[in-house]
């Protein structure tokens, strides 16, 4: 008797000194109000003693666990102190199910396994695993569960659209009409110097409109017609801008009366002189060696140039 006893008391003493699981928990999230996208987080503590080991290897690996369901991180904490051992689990799930209305979803259980160390040497046992159990949750869907009735069957439950509203446009629109005012007022302006457009036959500017007809004028005559027409297109522009027929003996007093074309007085009377031999004299050929067509050209030209410096 005394012996099964004292048998009894040693069984019960080694089996109190083998190692073990003396703590296990779970910290859970809330169990309703999720969305499509969101995250649950499960924190699993475990406490051993002795020898026992949690076997990290067969701890679970992120990834797909269905089709609505992703295992993204599992975190492992170890802390130890005297003969204890805290371990610390964390898992991160993330949900992808669009629920259509309110559908409670469940997260499947995670298996824990542990091993103790024996008496005997180089050996070990299985002890009893730990399962996390299972956490069953609610998914809330995106819309509406259900349309208000409105009080007239005839209304929409729909908002109305908003109203319109007018941006402000009104400094926009006076840069704009000054700007445009500007700009036609610098068309206008440059028309007017260069005698184009609706200034094109102003009476102050004949020699302008001279310059431009002996320009027309070079590939629809051709030999002395060309040329005397050249010449009375520049005495009817003489006399417009002397305002009376200038001739010859009326040069000076041109010059005086316009003193502008001082400058070209040597041209001008190269000019007369020309026109003397093509019309008077019936001598074309001297009348081309005096001032030639080209010649002609260039003075009617700078004419018109002092004529548009002097406006």
């Amino acid at each position: 008797m005394l012996r099964g006893l004292v048998a009894a008391a040693l069984m019960f003493g080694s089996s109190g000194a083998l190692a073990s699981v003396t703590a296990f928990g779970v910290s859970e999230p809330r169990a309703f109000g999720y969305f499509l996208g969101d995250t649950i987080v499960r924190v699993v503590t475990v406490e051993t003693d002795g020898g026992t080991k949690l076997q990290t290897s067969a701890l679970p690996r992120p990834g797909a666990l269905n089709y609505w369901l992703d295992l993204t991180a599992v975190d492992h904490q170890e802390r130890s102190s005297s003969h204890r051992t805290m371990h610390t689990i964390t898992l991160t799930y993330q949900m992808f199910y669009a629920a259509l209305e309110p559908k409670q979803m469940a997260i499947p259980a995670v298996r824990l396994n542990f091993t103790d160390a024996g008496q005997q040497t180089d050996s070990t046992i299985d002890t009893q695993p730990k399962i996390v159990p299972a956490f069953a949750f609610l998914m809330s869907p995106l819309r509406q569960i259900m349309t208000e009735k409105a009080s007239d069957p005839q209304a929409s439950p729909l908002l109305g659209d908003a109203p319109a509203t007018l941006l402000p446009t009104g400094r926009l629109k006076t840069v704009t009409l000054s700007s445009l005012l500007v700009f036609a007022a610098a068309i206008a302006g440059l028309s007017w110097h260069y005698a184009i457009g609706p200034f094109r036959r102003r009476k102050h500017r004949p020699f302008t409109i001279a310059y431009r007809q002996l320009k027309r004028d070079v590939d629809g005559k051709t030999g002395g017609d060309k040329y005397r027409a050249g010449l009375l297109t520049l005495h009817r522009a003489m006399d417009a801008a002397g305002g009376q027929r200038i001739l010859a003996g009326d040069l000076d007093a041109f010059v005086r009366q316009h003193p502008e074309f001082a400058n070209l007085k040597g041209a001008l009377e190269a000019f007369y002189k020309s026109s003397n031999a093509a019309f008077f004299a019936e001598k074309p050929a001297e009348a081309g060696r005096l001032l030639g067509w080209d010649a002609l050209l260039q003075l009617t030209a700078a004419l018109a140039r002092e004529e548009r410096g002097a406006a």
